[in-house]
């Protein structure tokens, strides 16, 4: 067992998780009684599963739901829950768990299907609804958010001997599987979740709460059958409270019968071929309910098409090919905030997980930066004899110390403020010499938390800045991500990373 890189990676991996889940933990929902939800519901959690992505350098956790049949379930995610793994795990209780591996794959729709290595015990396979999916249905999300990892060992830095020993840890237990409640609020087509930005994919909206870690879990209706799988989780708008996304079950049910993997729909029909879903019969409503339903369509459809116009206007130009710093500003691109916030996260995870000792500050240059579609990452990992001796000067990258030929971990923290500065703005910040005589900060007046942040990784002075690359990464992971529009703010945030 490769135990140097397992210490590495699960240090990281609690401490990226301790980041992205730290909203989720005071937005945890409290489980709901019996007398609240259907008991159908509450049995469909013995289908429910927790999944452990083990990678080449992280570890990252999310939710499934069996198909199939008992004797060989099959398990229902997310494509980035499974994405980058090495090696995967289905854990049915905590400390319980059977290996698995990705048996298809679908980034367009943004859903996987992983093969378990040998029967699950206990797993009962969920139905996929058959009947009416619309507006107004009672439905219920079910998973296990990275919070509770959170509530069951406390909030501090977990150091393990091995894999095996973190895997013993991981909290499965269907007590502490969450299950959220709400109501449909739309069925529409969108790109959000779609990985090229291209694929149109069918998604459930809802206002049942789907928090980190949720994602990959079914959401079910009244009767316990899968109308979605969850997938995003969007919040902050002045007139709308939560605006939560499911994929589809027919996204699922035709994927799964293309490929043939087996499932079972709510009405008794499909077989281990996976044979069709019965096609969903037209509700039958009164003119009065039409008529709420309209309006609520149109102002839903006004509140996406907002959201829409601004991702695209923010992400164009695109980056299409991987390119150093000095490409991007030459090259006039941008990032938008949530793809900025995702990509700099994963980055940190790279710079925190190098071997101890590195100098990181030696390593954050321009030229050795990648950016591209799939993130950012470093050229080289290892120091060269020529990196010793005096500091090169990167001017709008280096902090005011590497002037004095000085370095520490606040410094590779303002490397990193100005490069997320970059790749918002498509701009070089400004000397940081310059800067700190006349006493300016990277975003003046900043009306959203990254800016804020940004400005607390560029502060020119040493004492008062993000002291080390962990601090940062902390910093980015309460953070919810500020998408300014004409009337507001939107605030988002991806799920399940």
């Amino acid at each position: 067992m490769r135990i140097n890189r397992v210490k590495k990676s699960i240090k990281k991996a609690v401490a990226s998780l301790f980041a992205l889940c730290f909203l989720a933990v005071f937005t945890l929902p409290v489980a709901a009684s019996d007398g609240s939800v259907p008991q159908v519901v509450l049995d469909a959690r013995q289908g429910v599963v927790r999944i452990v992505n083990e990678g080449a350098d992280f570890i990252a956790t999310g939710t499934g739901f069996a198909v199939g049949s008992e004797r060989q379930p099959y398990i229902v995610t997310n494509y980035h829950v499974v994405e980058d793994s090495e090696e995967l795990f289905i854990f049915y209780d905590t400390g319980r768990y059977v290996e698995g591996r990705v048996y298809k794959e679908y980034p367009g729709k943004d859903l996987a299907v992983i093969k378990p290595s040998e029967p699950i015990p206990d797993v009962q396979p969920l139905p996929l609804a058959t009947g009416v999916v619309d507006s107004g249905q009672a439905v219920y999300a079910l998973g296990f958010p990275g919070a509770s990892d959170m509530l069951a060992q406390g909030f501090d830095e977990q150091e393990y001997d091995s894999l095996e020993d973190y895997l013993q840890d991981v909290v499965a237990d269907k007590q502490s599987m969450t299950v959220t409640n709400g109501i449909i609020s739309a069925i529409r087509t969108s790109n959000l979740i779609s990985y090229n930005g291209e694929e149109e994919v069918k998604m459930v909206q809802t206002n049942a709460a789907i928090n980190n870690g949720n994602s990959g879990g079914p959401l079910l209706n009244a009767a316990g059958h899968v109308v979605g799988v969850n997938a995003i989780g969007l919040s902050g708008f002045d007139t709308i409270e939560a605006m939560n996304g499911s994929i589809h079950v027919d996204e699922l049910a035709r994927v799964l019968k293309k490929d043939g993997v087996p499932y079972t729909l709510s009405d008794g029909t499909g077989t281990a071929e996976g044979q069709g879903l019965t096609p969903t019969p037209e509700p039958s409503m009164d003119p009065t309910t039409i008529a709420v339903v309209a309006i609520g369509l149109v102002v839903a459809v006004a509140a996406i098409a907002v959201v829409v116009v601004v991702l695209v206007r923010n992400r164009k130009p695109s980056v299409k090919r991987e390119m150093t710093l000095l490409q991007f500003e030459r090259g006039n691109f941008r990032m938008n905030e949530l793809e900025l916030l995702d990509k700099t996260m994963r980055f940190l995870q790279e710079l925190t997980g190098l071997e101890k000792g590195t100098d990181v500050y030696t390593l954050l240059t321009p030229e050795n930066i990648l950016v591209g579609p799939k993130g950012i990452s470093l050229r080289k990992k290892k120091n060269k004899e020529e990196d010793a001796g005096a500091i090169k000067i990167y001017p709008g990258y280096s902090a005011p110390e590497s002037y004095d030929n000085r370095s520490s971990e606040a410094s590779s923290v303002y490397f990193v403020g100005a490069m997320m500065s970059l790749l918002l703005t498509g701009n070089r910040p400004e000397n940081a010499l310059r800067r700190k005589e006349n006493g300016s900060v990277a975003f003046p007046n900043a009306p959203d938390t990254l800016q804020q942040i940004i400005n607390e990784a560029m502060d020119t002075a040493e004492a008062t800045r993000l002291p080390d690359l962990y601090s940062l990464q902390y910093r980015l992971g309460n953070a919810v991500v500020n998408i300014q529009y004409e009337n507001g703010y939107m605030q988002a945030q991806y799920t399940g990373y």
